[in-house]
């Protein structure tokens, strides 16, 4: 054995030099994500009727669902140490293939020589049953493909609405969770089976009031410290929320874009009177993706965590590259509030870690099912009767359309005075059913006001229509009344006649004309033209007759 502490300092270094060449030459097994379980569920799930029991084992009063945070893996994010995180998690319902998501987000962010040795890996495991195998919550560290020292921490939370809980502790059960995941993620993947509606819509809007509920209202003092020089808690206002959008249904383009464009640009209102604009209200940043099948043989898709990506329908991989690009490029990093940036970046593990124990001690402690339930009933009231002055406003535009078409003023006068009605009405509505969060309140008349303002559009739109139709009408009336043309030329008439004729058949015109007043302008205009040439015409014409003999005179034009 070679004794290192005798060697003379050249021989040394040759021998450490060699050693090292030997080690670089060795094949390192690639490390691995591994997941690990963060939040447990509690023990005592009452379940649903005919699951396990009948309703009369059902209890009177529901237990509220306690969360554990697991010793494990809370004290495997403490231990993190340097770097800088991003936490990512995935939610959406149950069934609809996160953890898969998860699987692929994971593969694609290891380097390609690891990804390449791993093949594709279950690193959350998944379920091909009625079941869901995702209780609670667990996560997984992969290296940032993008960031230089930096992590993404993905977390993967139990899917929404399981049939076989009891359904009103599920709610209160899937509200907490979805505001634990609210306190802790940077960056909120929400996926579903489906486009964007207004069951989306609901979902993303009754998660943020439960997060708000807990966070906000009951967890001020409790997690004032994790935010940076503000006492105002407002859960996911700086979060971004990345939907994935997975109906296999959905066209690839709506519009003349892609289906993620157009989604987003009625989320950002770029498209006028979108009710999916109030989630731009709701996050930070909101980017759309879709995703078509993974797989074309539908007996694959339970199958698709554990097939090389290489392996998956062309289509899916282009859409799923430019997804996970666009997730590395814009997830935000963790920030530590008050601390400089050397000091938050090590101790960042430490930082997150007492976020989520705080975050689930302060959700388990809430009481919200009754504020959560009041704040449903009262969304579900605020929209029925939306729904119900948004008949009576398609019923009354209906009766105006018969009226068109209408000058402009008189146009605006009208729907005003229709809009004021209506919306009156509606705030005495809300008034009267106790409706009485403002902010509900305003959601649905802004919601109103975007139908009122589709409708104005429209109206505008079939007033032009009308009034073209009616000018045309009118314009081939006075025309048919023209008298003969031999009053206008030459040897039995003169033009002065059609030029008198002219003035009075372009008053006649205008004085029958409604409706826009840039319609009559340009109708009448075209008019007198038309007729000014005709004119010129018979003036030529009645000139050269004068000037020639009886003999060789033309016929008139």
């Amino acid at each position: 054995m070679t004794d290192y502490l005798v060697m003379p300092d050249g021989m040394l270094t040759d021998e450490m030099r060699a050693l090292s060449a030997e080690l670089m030459a060795l094949e390192w097994p690639a490390p691995t994500p591994k997941s690990l379980p963060l939040i447990s569920p509690p023990d005592d799930v009452p379940r649903a009727a005919g699951v396990g029991g009948s309703m009369a084992a059902r209890p009177k009063t529901l237990p509220r669902p306690q969360f554990r945070v697991d010793s494990a893996g809370i004290q495997a994010i403490r231990s993190l140490i340097g770097g800088i995180l991003f936490p990512v998690g995935v939610l959406g319902n149950l069934r609809e293939g996160k953890s898969t998501l998860q699987n692929l987000i994971l593969c694609a962010a290891l380097p390609h020589a690891v990804s390449a040795q791993l093949g594709q890996t279950e690193f959350f495991t998944t379920s091909n049953g009625y079941l869901s195998t995702t209780k609670g919550c667990s996560c997984a560290l992969v290296p940032h493909p993008t960031t230089p020292d930096g992590w993404i921490l993905l977390f993967d939370f139990e899917g929404f609405g399981d049939v076989d809980k009891d359904q009103a502790y599920c709610a209160d059960y899937d509200a907490r969770l979805a505001a634990i995941a609210f306190a802790i993620l940077k960056s909120l993947i929400y996926n579903t089976k489906s486009g964007l509606d207004t069951y989306l819509l609901d979902r993303l809007s009754t998660f943020k009031l439960a997060a708000d509920i807990h966070l906000k209202k009951r967890g001020k003092s409790v997690l004032r410290r994790f935010l940076s020089g503000s006492t105002n808690v407002s859960a996911a206002s700086d979060v971004l929320l990345t939907l994935v959008l997975r109906d296999f249904a959905l066209d690839a383009e709506i519009g003349g874009q892609s289906a993620a464009e157009h989604y987003r640009a009625l989320i950002l209102n770029e498209i006028a009177a979108s009710p999916f604009a109030l989630l731009a209200k709701m996050f930070d940043d909101i980017r759309v993706h879709t995703l078509p099948r993974p797989v074309n043989d539908a007996r694959l898709l339970p199958l698709v965590s554990q097939l090389p990506t290489s392996k998956l329908d062309a289509r899916f991989q282009q859409q799923f590259k430019l997804m996970v690009a666009d997730l590395f490029a814009t997830s935000p990093r963790l920030l530590m509030p008050g601390t400089n940036s050397s000091r938050a970046q090590i101790a960042q593990g430490e930082y997150l870690a007492s976020l989520i124990e705080s975050a689930v001690s302060v959700v388990n402690s809430g009481k919200s099912q009754p504020l959560l339930m009041s704040a449903m009933n009262e969304r579900v009231t605020a929209r029925s009767v939306a729904q119900e002055h948004e008949e009576q406003l398609d019923a009354a535009v209906a009766e105006l359309k018969q009226k068109l078409p209408l000058n402009t003023l008189d146009l605006e006068s009208t729907f005003g005075t229709l809009y004021s009605r209506i919306e009156t009405s509606f705030l005495e509505w809300l008034k009267a059913t106790g409706v009485n969060t403002v902010t509900l309140a305003g959601e649905f008349k802004d919601q109103l006001k975007r139908a009122i303002e589709l409708h104005r559009r429209a109206l505008a739109d079939a007033n032009v229509v009308c009034a073209t139709q009616a000018a045309d009408f009118a314009r081939t009336t006075v025309l048919a009344a023209m008298p003969d043309k031999r009053e206008f030329t030459f040897p039995t008439g003169d033009e002065t006649r059609f030029s008198q004729w002219i003035e009075r058949a372009v008053g006649d015109l205008r004085a029958n004309l409604v409706g826009p007043d840039e319609i009559k302008a340009r109708v009448c205009g075209q008019m007198r033209n038309d007729l000014e040439r005709q004119l010129g015409v018979y003036r030529e014409f009645n000139a050269t007759q004068r000037g020639l003999g009886p003999k060789a005179r033309a016929v008139s034009p």
